[in-house]
């Protein structure tokens, strides 16, 4: 099996040189259906098939969903939110659903099933990860949950992703490839790579791409160093990507002073843009001009420290959108029932989506009329008394511009991965928690600022908090 790994620093288009490369693939003959893609996202996986000429394949997915397919589940089996509601009413510990990667509220079960996965996911015993971690709850408590779950599991046939990943890595069931190709591999468990070891039986080759440096899932399990480990081990060869189509001069230097901070890395030599960009650093957001018609990725490190910013804008009307988290003002059911009625009011055309925007925030009366077709009772009344608004929002809905098409995005730095926009705005203010983390993992901390700073093309302009990150 020849192995080729591609280090694709920021802006240097690592997806889109596997996506070159699976073209190649069939164009030399390889048959499409044998060419296998394995990607963390499906507009990835998507734009594969496209390339292939394929309207699908089992061989093109996201690796829990080829595990899935081989291991031919059903998703009645597949353990989901529903499913995590009854056991945790079962077991007594209750169990959000929060991610572990902010600072929103979780409970102790959430952690309990973190610290279950991150352990299956890196071969280690549960009750060290525990240890290891801010041990929540109490031992008895957890060691009670690890138990109840495992049973739960096996009492009624539900698989979780992680029962995914171990059931494929050790049964014979694999893609029928000739070619693999593995998108992010970075961020690759040391399990997925089992189960990458295993879909690679019978292929003659596999290409793996991604970047060391913007790895920011170790809290799941991630091994940072898993693609020089796979490439060492199989005799593979390693080309770095060498031009970023994305950064300018200013931003490039000021992020490779950063990520050169960490001492066990790949060094990748790669070339910016030939423009210098813009670098400012400043005290407040209250110092920098937003302007709505600007590309902005306005970028924090927690939910918490978007929420101040999120505040002020609403109280200047200037369009956003949430591409993390709850939905902002701008795209909740609120606006959508808002929207709606306008439309209804200018006397268009409702699809059915929007009859039942107006239908999810609407009151008992106005309901009543919906299902009759009683428009003209509707719009009777003005959208706030025709709609179940909260008062506290009712003021903003009036001022408002809905229609606007909002540049400006507001985002976890996690959840900007693969994002890019001609201006970032990054607030580097950090919680307790996330301080208490950095010390004990500064390297994890460095990749996740340096994935920031990278997403801008033209303008970084770096806020310093009153606990901000020193970057």
């Amino acid at each position: 099996m020849r192995v080729h790994a591609i280090y694709g620093p920021p802006g240097t288009g690592k997806t889109t040189e596997m996506l070159r490369r699976v073209e190649q693939a069939k164009v030399s003959g390889v048959q499409a259906e044998r060419i296998a893609f394995v990607s963390f996202t499906r507009a990835a996986a998507s734009e594969a098939l496209s390339r292939l000429g394929l309207k699908r394949s089992n061989n093109v997915s996201t690796i829990h969903s080829m595990c899935f397919r081989l291991l031919n589940l059903k998703q009645s089996q597949v353990v989901d939110p529903a499913k995590l509601r009854e056991f945790s009413m079962q077991v007594g510990v209750p169990v959000i659903g929060k991610s572990p990667e902010d600072d929103e509220e979780r409970a102790d079960g959430d952690s309990y099933l973190d610290i279950i996965n991150y352990a299956r996911n890196t071969f280690t015993d549960p009750s060290v990860v525990y240890d290891y971690s801010t041990r929540p709850g109490t031992r008895a408590e957890f060691n009670m949950f690890l138990r109840a779950y495992s049973d739960w599991k096996d009492t009624f046939g539900f698989y979780d992703f992680t029962d995914m990943l171990d059931r494929a890595s050790r049964k014979g069931a694999r893609p029928d490839a000739e070619i693999i190709f593995v998108d992010e591999a970075q961020d690759l468990s040391p399990l997925q790579w089992r189960v990458i070891e295993r879909f690679a039986k019978g292929a003659e080759e596999i290409h793996i791409a991604g970047d060391d440096d913007q790895a920011i899932y170790s809290w799941s399990g991630a091994d940072v160093h898993g693609m020089a480990k796979f490439t060492a081990k199989y005799g593979g060869v390693s080309e770095v990507l060498s031009v970023s189509h994305r950064l300018p001069v200013s931003v490039h230097q000021k992020s490779q002073a950063l990520i050169r901070r960490i001492t066990m890395r790949v060094d990748k030599a790669f070339n910016p843009r030939p423009d210098m960009g813009s670098l400012q650093v400043h005290g407040n957001i209250n110092s920098i001009s937003i302007s709505p018609q600007e590309d902005i990725l306005l970028l924090g490190r927690t939910h918490s420290v978007l929420r101040e910013v999120e505040r002020d804008l609403i109280d200047r009307r200037i369009p956003y959108l949430r591409e993390s988290g709850r939905p902002g003002m701008y795209q909740n059911k609120y606006a959508k029932g808002i929207m709606a009625y306008h439309k209804l009011a200018a006397g268009k055309i409702l699809q059915e989506s929007e009859r039942t925007a107006i239908y999810n925030v609407a009151t008992t009366e106005t309901r009543g009329h919906l299902e009759k077709n009683d428009y003209a009772a509707i719009l009777s009344r003005p959208f706030y008394v025709a709609l179940d608004i909260p008062f506290r929002v009712i003021d903003f809905y009036r001022d408002a511009d809905l229609n606007s098409v909002p540049r400006l995005r507001l985002s976890t730095i996690h959840a900007s991965k693969g994002h890019e926009a001609d201006r970032v705005i990054l607030l580097t203010d950090t919680t307790q928690k996330v301080t208490e983390t950095a010390e004990k993992k500064p390297d994890d901390e460095i990749r996740v600022w340096y994935v920031g700073m990278t997403r801008a093309k033209h303008t970084l302009d770096i806020v310093e908090g009153h606990n901000g990150y020193k970057i």
